[in-house]
Order: structure tokens, then C-alpha cells, then sequence
């Protein structure tokens, strides 16, 4: 690989632009993700951009395994409401940590997204340790 290809920032420009013309949140098709898988250098500039901005919270429930979570559907708004089923462990915490750091913006539009019920909203709110679940947002 180019050495010009290590360095980060570069990186982070040249993924920037797959994202969606237009709306600078959403990615376009399964560019990032691709990205992402590719190889090590170019998994955290990825996972960046596409943990930065999310339009509502079930990407963070979804990379959890599916044994920790469920989801039923919103009759009224054709939505998924995500609960968790059990208290998570601890790698799941840290499989929670190594997205939820990324993340600079959350939307919660009032709009027809799907969303976490009450009581998954405290559990993100009082994680197991100090540290706060969303350093940056």
C-alpha cells in the first residue's frame, strides 16, 4: 500500500466522500462498511465515519449479539422498538464502547425511526464503569 494511504486524515477525506450527495450522515450502499473489512488501515478511519452521525440508536442495540436483545414492532408506526432481554457482559460493554466512542451525533427526530424502550435508554445512561458510553456526543 501507498504510504501516502497511511495517514489518517487522508484517509478520512477520501472515505468522506461516499458518503450520500447531499446529507453528509448517511452512507451510500455498503461503501464504509466495505471499507472497513478491507483491511487494518482502514478500519478505524471507516468505523469513524460511519459511527459518526446515526438517525436513531438501534445500530448501537444491532452490533450486540442477538442474544441480548429483542425487538418488537410498532403498530401505529411500522418501527422496531429494541429492548434488552438481560443485563449485558462485559464484552458486550466493550463491544458497546468501541462504536459508541465514535459517535458525535444521535437524532432523535420524533419521525417514524426505530427506537430503544425506556428501560434500554437507562441502561446506556448508567454503564458499569465512570466513564461515560458516549465520550463525544
Amino acid at each position: 500500500m501507498h504510504h501516502t494511504l497511511e495517514i489518517p486524515e487522508i484517509l478520512l477525506d477520501i472515505f468522506g466522500r461516499c458518503r450520500s450527495p447531499g446529507t453528509g450522515t448517511e452512507t451510500a450502499s455498503s461503501d464504509l462498511p466495505a471499507l472497513a473489512r478491507t483491511c487494518r488501515a482502514f478500519k478505524e478511519p471507516a468505523l469513524d465515519l460511519l459511527w459518526e452521525n446515526l438517525p436513531d440508536p438501534s445500530p448501537i442495540v444491532r452490533c450486540l449479539p442477538e442474544a441480548s436483545h429483542y425487538s418488537q414492532i410498532s403498530p401505529e408506526k411500522e418501527n422496531k422498538c429494541y429492548s434488552f432481554c438481560r443485563t449485558l457482559t462485559q464484552t458486550e460493554w466493550d463491544i458497546l464502547r468501541s462504536y459508541t466512542r465514535r459517535i458525535q451525533s444521535l437524532a432523535d427526530d420524533g419521525g417514524d425511526r426505530d427506537r430503544l424502550d425506556w428501560k434500554s435508554v437507562k441502561t446506556f445512561l448508567n454503564p458499569p464503569i465512570a466513564s461515560p458510553l458516549f465520550p463525544n456526543l
